[in-house]
């Protein structure tokens, strides 16, 4: 069995929402003990409560600027070893970004179930080609939101099935069980790495908007694989993404979406 770890992001300002993005990180059952150990055995040798404060943003008494809690250059070691940790382990993971389109704020349970679902896609692809089952377990997003989406979801898994150049890959339910669980990433040292490669994939995006003034992601749809230049947690991240036969990530492993 192999499992699909999923955490979410999104850039808005004034209820408009820039893009939204998802990230699912796939790793088999054999490896799932020994990453959890070796995440925690990582967090308790850097002096960690939880890997998410390599992101984490704090204000010095003395100052009202806000800066990062690490220094680039250590949160750069850092990433490096949680990188190589996520090799040894055989995790790829699977980004998607949604464009602005007319979304509004209120309906971020749509969304997040649109992106997911196309995950869903890839995840069964995945899953079919090395014969294996799946499970899906997301980062906690509000009970009123998780209720929602858990419903929709179980009823794609259950009745869907995977269409492709008008011919059946298979029903969703033969590979994967037909609910998405939702967990608190306090307790999930998985889920917060997801959540640090999501924020990375986030951040490269956002980088891309601005100094391509492409706020409908319209230059960066087809060409995803220019996202690695504009982050430099996501270029140590790189070789984890899922990548299509000729090496590339987009369209497969990173997909704008609109």
């Amino acid at each position: 069995m192999k499992l699909l770890f999923v955490d979410e992001s999104e850039r808005n300002e004034m209820k408009k929402r820039y893009y939204f993005v998802i990230l699912g990180a796939i790793i088999d059952k054999e490896q799932l003990i020994n990453l959890e150990r070796e995440l925690l055995h990582f967090k308790e040798k850097n002096n960690l409560n939880t890997l998410k404060e390599l992101r984490e943003m704090i204000k010095y008494e003395d100052s009202s600027e806000v800066h990062f809690k690490f220094k680039k250059e250590r949160r750069l070691e850092l990433t490096e070893e949680l990188s190589e940790i996520s090799e040894k382990n055989n995790i790829k993971t699977i980004g998607v970004i949604i464009g602005p389109s007319s979304n509004q704020i209120a309906e971020y349970a749509e969304v997040y179930y649109g992106a997911l679902s196309f995950m869903i896609e890839r995840f069964f692809l995945k899953l079919k080609k090395e014969n294996k089952k799946g499970l899906i377990i997301c980062d906690s997003i509000g009970k009123r939101r998780e209720k929602e989406i858990k419903k929709k979801v179980h009823e794609f898994l259950k009745e869907g099935e995977l269409m492709m150049f008008d011919k059946s890959k298979g029903k969703f339910i033969e590979r994967i069980y037909p609910i998405n669980l939702f967990l608190e990433d306090e307790f999930s040292s998985i889920l917060q790495l997801t959540d640090l490669i999501c924020t990375s994939l986030q951040s490269a995006v956002w980088k891309f908007i601005n100094q391509n003034n492409d706020f409908n992601l319209l230059n960066l749809k087809g060409n995803e694989n220019q996202l690695i230049n504009y982050n430099d947690f996501l270029k140590i991240y790189w070789d984890l993404f899922d990548k299509n036969l000729g090496g590339k990530v987009s369209g497969w492993g990173i997909k704008v979406w609109q």
